[in-house]
C-alpha cells in the first residue's frame, strides 16, 4: 500500500503509533447443560497502525552510539539498494 501510494519501501518504514478500538460485538446463542440456553458474544476489534518513512540522517544524528548510527547506516544503504533494483528492473 505504501509502495503505490507513496513510493515507499517496506524497509524505509517504521511504526509511528498503533492502537486498538472497540468493534461490533454479536449476540450468540449458547447451548447448555440441562437443556437451557445462555448468551455468548462474539467480540471484534479494529486495529489501527499509522507509518512513517524514516529520516535516516535525522536518526544517525540522534543515535547515541556508534553501534546505532552503523545499524542505521546500514539499513540507509539497504534501501538505496532496493530502490536501485526496483528501478534497473523497470526499465
Amino acid at each position: 500500500m505504501a509502495r503505490i501510494q507513496h513510493q515507499a519501501l517496506p524497509e524505509e518504514l517504521m511504526v509511528k503509533e498503533i492502537f486498538v478500538t472497540k468493534g461490533i460485538c454479536q449476540k450468540r446463542m449458547r447451548i447448555m447443560g440441562r437443556g437451557r440456553t445462555g448468551f455468548g458474544y462474539k467480540r471484534s476489534t479494529h486495529v489501527t497502525v499509522r507509518v512513517e518513512v524514516i529520516d535516516f540522517f535525522k536518526q544517525m544524528a540522534q543515535a547515541a552510539t556508534s553501534s546505532q548510527r552503523e545499524k542505521w547506516a546500514r539499513r540507509l544503504d539497504l534501501v538505496n539498494e532496493l530502490k536501485t533494483r526496483i528501478t534497473n528492473t523497470s526499465l
